[in-house]
């Protein structure tokens, strides 16, 4: 059992040098430093928890503006970009996981 939690330490370290996963972190600090994007994402998260207990209509479309003005930022865009890639990558590391237990346990 030490060696399958090695074999997957070691995978994780590997995504994580990736040039991929070093090119998210290097936009989302981009992004974080970026007072527009920050102030947008802040006033988005502020309006959500209103509406989540409001179901007030303007404030779902007030979310969907500010929404669409931050779609509008290219750096986010890159960011959305990014975790696109990334989260495909780790939608097929969880396939692979998935056959190779549904394998694993299909051989009792």
């Amino acid at each position: 059992m030490d060696d399958i939690k090695k074999d997957i330490d070691k995978l994780f370290d590997e995504f994580e040098s990736s040039s991929l996963y070093q090119k998210y972190l290097s936009v989302e600090k981009q992004m974080l430093a970026n007072e527009n994007i920050t102030s947008l994402l802040d006033e988005i998260r502020r309006l959500q928890k209103i509406f989540a207990n409001t179901k007030d209509k303007n404030v779902e479309l007030k979310i969907e503006s500010l929404y669409d003005s931050l779609k509008e930022i290219p750096l986010y865009q890159s960011y959305l970009i990014i975790m696109d890639e990334i989260n495909q990558k780790l939608y097929g590391v969880k396939e692979i996981f998935e056959k190779y237990f549904s394998d694993l346990l299909s051989l009792k």
